[in-house]
Formats: structure tokens, sequence, C-alpha cells
């Protein structure tokens, strides 16, 4: 299954000094995973691509569908895998930061009502400089295919 969505360039990157990077970064392949009810937490994935010629980073993240979301990244020390917050992810001049399973990701902590699939919902994404980048992304069981084959490791 190929999934894509609209992207929206809220009226924040109108503001002064901003616009200029508002075609420059887009959001593409994203997707909620669906988790059983009573479940508090879970993850998003996509893929943001920058292909201005300055480095973006993102500073936060917000969805009504969580109390709270931030960009987290699994980190392998010997055999346990651990989930750390990332205050500031680095989306690369003319290039791409990809949020997959087992890797970077956008964890969603106090979810606020049960994850339907085929559903979607809003995730906004700050970066530096005020400007917020949305896209309505669609919540699914398993990992889509979204036309690129990632490492699916276990969450």
């Amino acid at each position: 299954m190929k999934t894509t969505f609209q992207t929206l360039i809220l009226s924040s990157l109108l503001a002064a000094g901003s616009a200029v990077f508002a075609d420059e970064l887009t959001l593409g392949d994203g997707w909620i995973r669906a988790m059983p009810p009573g479940q508090s937490n879970t993850a998003a994935y996509l893929v943001v691509h920058n292909s201005g010629d300055q480095v973006r980073y993102i500073e936060g993240v917000t969805t009504p569908l969580a109390q709270r979301a931030e960009v987290h990244r699994s980190v392998t020390e010997g055999d346990r895998v651990r989930m750390e917050a990332v205050p500031r992810a680095e989306v690369p001049a003319g290039g791409e930061l990809t949020m997959a399973p087992g890797g970077m990701h956008l964890m969603l902590m106090g979810l606020t009502g049960t994850l339907t699939e085929g559903d979607t919902s809003p995730v906004c994404l700050a970066f530096d400089g005020g400007d917020e980048l949305c896209g309505n992304l669609p919540i699914v069981r398993g990992a889509p295919d979204v036309g690129h084959h990632h490492h699916h490791g276990s969450h």
C-alpha cells in the first residue's frame, strides 16, 4: 500500500523571514501505529525532505492524538534497546530525515482516544526559526509498504 498525504504549510510560514523555507520542507510516507485499546503510547513514522541549502532542525511535535509528542530514537546498549528523546532532530540540507521502526520516530504519549485503523490524524513538526509543517497521517496496524524498504525491527 502506497501511503501519501497532503502537507499543510501553516500560516506561521508566511511570517516575515520564514516564508523562504515554506517550499523547502515536505513530509512523505507518514503513518501512525495503531495500538490495542488501553495502550497509552504509540509511535509515528515519516520522512522529512529538505530541498533547501540550509540544515533545518525539528524542535517540537504536536498532535491532537496525544498529550505529549517528542522525537525519539532507539538506542541499543548490549542486548537492550531503549528510547531516548531527541531535542533537536537534524534534517540535512538537500537531504531527508527518515523516521522508521527501530530507529528515529515520533513518540506519542498519553493518547487522548482510541486509534482506529483507517482514520487519519494531523501531526505537526515545529522547526527552528518558528516554521511549522503539518500532515494528516493514516493510522495503520503494521508497517505499510510506503515505497521504501526499511529494516523493521521490533519496537
